[in-house]
């Protein structure tokens, strides 16, 4: 079956009016904001476009004539939503694969709303020009704009070629073409489609778009996911987790080239080919990172591990440190990114060459998107190389205060900005800023090189094409080379000169790829390739072996070379492998593992190759590991002997599987995960080293995700009593979980029982047994939807019975799980030993609590006993929890009790009344509430109990009039202002971190000094503000924006300004501080516009707390 490119025109409606979205109109607001951006010294930034003629403006590109390609978004929060918004949403969204499962989602939620809700909002491609060529944008117009179905948008990826304009708008990636030259698009050829299965963060979409030098189209998908079936019918199924494609321009031969990512939003190739991308953080006290892409590698991110919020954070993602850079316990399966940088990393670009200076060089520029300009950037670095992979070099800041969605280079070699302006919504604003050449030298090569990409490339002779393949400037050096690869023979020619006496190196590699794209059409070229495979220049023999298996039509070349040329070319990368440059043995192994796949031939030498390899990376070059780990996937087969046809062709990996070298066996465990071979994966649990069990363990666990029939290989570990790392025994403990068998909940209760396992997963497991008839449909460890048939209930009530005993001195991490299924299944032979645990004093007040509640759940006559005497003890939450039970007694014990207790109890007891009396069918009750209100009339009431009290009255009497105090105590707050005090800080904390709607990590550090630092550290806020001004910094954030977050812009009567932040002011003047540390006094009489900053901090924060999740964040927040 083929999926070929659909010409979509019919799919869109052609007589719809006009699409007339929010636009701000033109004003001077952009160049007063554009005096607080900072360049370098000696450079200058200027404004070359703003409202109206771009707005909302996601992504750019400028093409070769200087027209600038804006894609801009109306659909956010308009068609566009986030997860966090939705939790109610979150078992169908863990469930989904296909975006039509997606889209049926939203229509279920929205119900009639649908339409409105989903497909009114339209995102689009805008055509921005400089008709005068005065350095200023003055034209613009819509190119495309009917991106507006339920599955659409956001629109996050353009780029402008003479063959039309590529652009990503989940689900699809178009090609758009304009055949009459009117500047409007006629054309929408839909390459592929189905990205953007789950609904994600807002932003994690499809964007990136860049041609590599193999003259392919590179793109980005973040963590939405996709399922899309390719043109030449192969289904790239990849839901949960974000990735980088490729294709040919015409979106054929669609492949995975990179995943395990996150939210990759720009991509950019330097000078040798070598492609990164930032990946942004989860929020969840996680980094950013810059991360090399790598054909095969994963970086370990999976979507579901956003909202995982137990035992840990994220999951694995934090709790394995997957996110930082390199380190000896990492994950082995993942690449780990080179480097933590910025904190919202979006635009991405490399200097092509000409513009700024030969200081920038090898500098990539990178956009850190933090929400406000006042602490955004786009910020400069080099990379430093580093085994096969890379390091950070020194980070600067390029262009400072400026909220940078995109970054790039126009054609007159100037650095353009693109400005979102303010926020994470829509404004109907947007800028260009345009920084151009410094000295008049750059500006003249800068001219020469507009000239010379502007020009009519198919006219130039053939000559000065391989001339310009030593030009200075990258894009000059691609340009020209893919002319050649269109001139035919004289274009093969020319690029084979290149490569062989190219005057520079970059001339040689451009000559040698060039061919690599010839020898996708022409599969005899691929001999020539291999003549540089021992080529003196170590970078052209990287190159080399790169290019030669980097071909779709390898089969093609087999056939066109003979039979024996799969074998010839594996054996020639094989000696390639062993080469000392770790980029030689990179591409060499990654050669022969395309090689061996695409022609479906093994080679055993290889194969000793790649395990040679791995054992020379080790551990500290991921990068070259993961290559041995490709070589030796494809080079190998991981399965049993053939007893019938007296076969084996597994011998070589079970003996490679059983090496002296730790590297190496660790490197057949990987492969065996990639063959996805779970009885091959479970030789290793018996490994000697605890790092290939805990892989073997990992990738069992999650290749059970897709089937659930090998559990058991893994379950029996569990037992093991030389089995004690933590993370090991988590995925024995969940193979248990999911097998739910018998056998499997004896395994997990004898572990629990074991007073020498860890304490975490004691309690962990038996709350795995607490709801083992009806298991959650979501993994423990890594969130994803994994729904399990019920099972017997019978089994736990047996096993709880059979260990009753050895719970008597369980810690309470283990024991108030087990009084759960006591609970649960009414165990009333057990009603003794609950009755000890209750009245023990010893014991945390919450198993004493639970078990209480155990007793009643078991009608034991003993609860009402404990509740009467609790209601005297010195236990505070267990006193508590008796007072809330008292209505269980009788009325004449009960009131008396509720009487003394509001009269002279602490805060937490009266509470209790407040909540017990709330139902107690009494007149009593109500007179003891209203005594209440009248205290809290009369001011006398204290402040941490008027939240409960306001709930009571509102339970009981919802008419009662209570609305109408708080209205009158607290006007502009309303029932937030009974959330001041009482609250609890540990659950304050843990909304603090782990509330996905309130992602609070997003923003705020800990303590001063951590990343990510968008909003000011919280560490002793609770010094700096009251009570009420961290409330109202939560209800209305522009009211009061912390210090050293407020920057204000004023334009004197002169036009000069001045940006900084007001320290000191009066009726008269008022001193401001620059970010250069520099104090002026300013009249006020003289300020002509005065522009404050808004805050970044969402405004919609209380829609996602309750008044009394309020409370607990404000005393979380008050303490520290």
């Amino acid at each position: 079956m083929l999926a070929l490119p659909l010409l979509v025109g019919a799919l869109f409606p052609q007589d719809t009016a006009p699409y007339e979205p929010y636009v701000a109109p033109a004003s001077d607001e952009a160049e007063t904001t554009l005096a607080a951006c900072k360049v370098p010294a000696g450079f200058e930034i200027t404004l070359w476009a703003a409202e109206p003629l771009l707005a909302n403006p996601v992504a750019f590109h400028f093409d070769r004539f200087g027209t600038a390609w804006i894609a801009e978004t109306f659909r956010l929060h308009a068609g566009v939503t986030d997860m966090r918004e939705h939790m109610n949403w979150l078992h169908d969204e863990l469930s989904n694969t296909t975006v039509a499962e997606r889209v049926e989602m939203y229509r279920k939620f929205a119900g009639e709303d649908f339409h409105a809700q989903y497909e009114t909002a339209r995102d689009r491609v805008k055509r921005v020009v400089d008709t005068d060529g005065d350095g200023v944008a003055d034209a613009a117009n819509v190119y495309a704009d009917r991106f507006d179905t339920a599955a659409a948008g956001i629109g996050a990826g353009v780029l402008a070629t003479d063959d039309g304009v590529y652009y990503t708008c989940m689900p699809d990636l178009w090609l758009l073409a304009d055949r009459n030259g009117d500047g409007v698009a006629d054309s929408e050829l839909q390459l592929s489609t189905g990205y953007g299965v789950h609904v994600a963060l807002l932003g994690h979409d499809l964007h990136g778009l860049v041609i590599g030098p193999d003259r392919r189209l590179y793109f980005s998908c973040g963590d939405r996911g996709f399922n899309v079936l390719t043109q030449e019918g192969t289904r790239l199924y990849s839901p949960h987790t974000g990735a980088v494609l490729r294709c040919e321009l015409d979106g054929s031969n669609l492949e995975v080239f990179h995943s395990g990512l996150r939210n990759p939003q720009e991509l950019a190739f330097d000078d040798y080919g070598n492609l990164f991308t930032g990946d942004n953080n989860s929020d969840g006290g996680d980094q950013a990172r810059f991360v090399q892409i790598v054909d095969g590698a994963d970086t370990g991110w999976r979507f579901h591990y956003q909202y995982v919020t137990e035992p840990e954070l994220r999951g694995p993602w934090n709790m394995e440190g997957q996110w930082k850079p390199w380190h000896a316990e990492q994950s082995a399966f993942l690449l780990p990114p080179i480097a933590n940088v910025t904190s919202g990393p979006s635009g991405l670009t490399y200097y092509p060459g000409t513009g700024l200076s030969q200081r920038y060089r090898g500098h990539f520029f990178l956009c850190d998107f933090r929400g406000a300009a006042s602490y955004s950037n786009v910020i400069d670095f080099p990379l430093v190389p580093k085994g096969a992979g890379f390091a950070l070099g020194k980070v600067e800041t390029f262009v400072d205060k400026v909220l940078a969605t995109d970054v790039d280079f126009g054609p007159d070699s100037c650095l353009y900005v693109l400005d979102w302006v303010y926020g994470w919504g829509m404004t109907g604003k947007g800028r260009i800023y345009r920084v151009p050449p410094a000295d008049e030298g750059e500006r003249e090569r800068a001219r020469a090189v507009q000239v010379l990409l502007a020009g009519d490339w198919s006219a130039r002779g053939a000559d000065e094409l391989r001339a310009l393949l030593a030009h200075d400037d990258m894009r000059v050096r691609q340009a020209a080379q893919f002319a050649l690869v269109d001139r035919g023979d004289e274009g093969r020619e020319r690029l084979m000169d290149a490569a062989l006496n190219g005057e520079t190196q970059l001339a040689r590699l451009h000559g040698l790829w060039g061919l690599g794209v010839l020898a996708r059409k022409d599969q005899t070229l691929v001999r020539d390739l291999m003549l540089f495979l021992v080529d003196p220049d170590p970078e052209l023999r990287a190159q080399a072996a790169k290019s030669v298996g980097d071909e779709f039509a390898m089969p093609a070349a087999a056939e066109a070379l003979g039979v024996d040329f799969g074998p010839q070319l594996l054996e020639t990368l094989r000696k390639s492998i062993a080469d000392e440059s770790p980029r030689i043995a990179l591409y060499a192994a990654l050669a022969s593992a395309r090689v061996a796949r695409e022609l479906d031939v093994r080679s055993d030498s290889v194969a000793r190759a790649a395990a040679a390899l791995l054992a020379r990376a080790g551990t500290a070059d991921p990068v070259l590991r993961h290559a041995g780990v490709m070589a030796l996937t494809a080079n190998t087969s991981s399965a049993e002997p053939d007893v019938l046809n007296g076969t084996d062709d597994g011998a070589l990996f079970r003996e490679l599987a059983a090496s002296d070298d730790a590297h190496v066996r660790m490197g057949a465990c990987l492969a065996a995960r990639r063959h996805d071979s779970p009885v091959a994966l479970s030789r290793f649990l018996d490994d000697p080293d605890v790092r290939i069990r805990r892989e073997a363990a990992r990738a069992l666990h999650e290749f059970d995700n897709h089937s659930r029939n090998h559990s058991a290989l893994l379950a029996s570990q569990l037992a093991r009593a030389d089995r004690n790392d933590p993370t090991f025994l988590r995925f024995a403990l969940v193979a248990n979980w999911r097998m739910g068998t018998e056998d499997a909940a004896r395994r997990v209760m004898e572990f629990c029982a074991d007073d020498a396992r860890p304490l975490g997963l004691r309690g962990e497991g038996m709350r795995m047994l607490a709801e083992w008839e009806t298991p959650s449909a979501v993994d423990p460890i890594h969130g994803a939807w994994f729904p399990l048939v019920p099972r017997d209930a019978e089994v736990t009530r047996e096993l709880a019975l059979e260990f009753a005993a050895r719970m008597d001195s369980a810690p309470d991490a283990v024991l108030q799980p087990w009084l759960g299924i006591v609970a649960a299944m009414r165990l009333r032979e057990l009603e003794s030993r609950v009755a000890a645990i209750c009245s023990d004093t010893g014991r945390e007040s919450a198993t004493r609590v639970a078990a209480l509640r155990t007793l009643e759940a078991l009608f034991s006559e003993k609860y009402l006993e404990f509740v009467a005497a609790g209601v005297e003890g010195d236990d505070e939450e267990f006193r508590a929890a008796c007072l809330e039970a008292l209505p269980n007694l009788p009325r004449s014990q009960a009131l008396p009790i509720y009487e003394r207790v509001l009269a002279s109890g602490s805060v937490s007891d009266r509470r209790a009344v407040y909540h017990a009396l709330a139902s107690f069918e009494v007149d009593r009750a109500a007179e003891l509430l209203d005594a209440e209100l009248a205290a809290w009339r009369d001011g006398s009431l204290p402040a941490a109990l008027q939240l409960d009290l306001y709930r009571a009255l509102q339970k009981r009497a919802p008419e009662g009039g209570v609305e109408a105090l708080v209205a009158e105590l607290w006007p502009e707050r309303a029932a937030w202002g009974l959330a001041l005090e009482g609250g609890n800080a540990d659950r304050g904390r843990k909304l603090f971190e782990s509330k996905v709607e309130l992602s609070c990590l997003r923003c705020h550090p800990h303590q001063a000094g951590e990343v990510p630092s968008i909003g000011p550290s919280l560490d002793g806020v609770g010094e700096r503000l009251t009570r009420t001004e961290i409330l109202d910094s939560i209800l209305t954030p522009n009211l009061t924006i912390a210090e050293g977050f407020d920057a204000q812009t004023l334009r004197m009567d002169d036009d000069a300004v001045l940006v900084g932040r007001v320290l000191v002011e009066n009726e008269a003047e008022l001193d401001l501080l620059d970010d250069q540390g520099e104090v002026w006094i300013v009249e006020k009489a003289r300020i002509a516009e005065r522009v404050p900053a808004l805050s970044a901090m969402p405004t919609n924060l209380p829609d996602f707390l309750t008044p009394e999740e309020m409370r607990d964040l404000l005393e979380y927040l008050a303490r520290r």
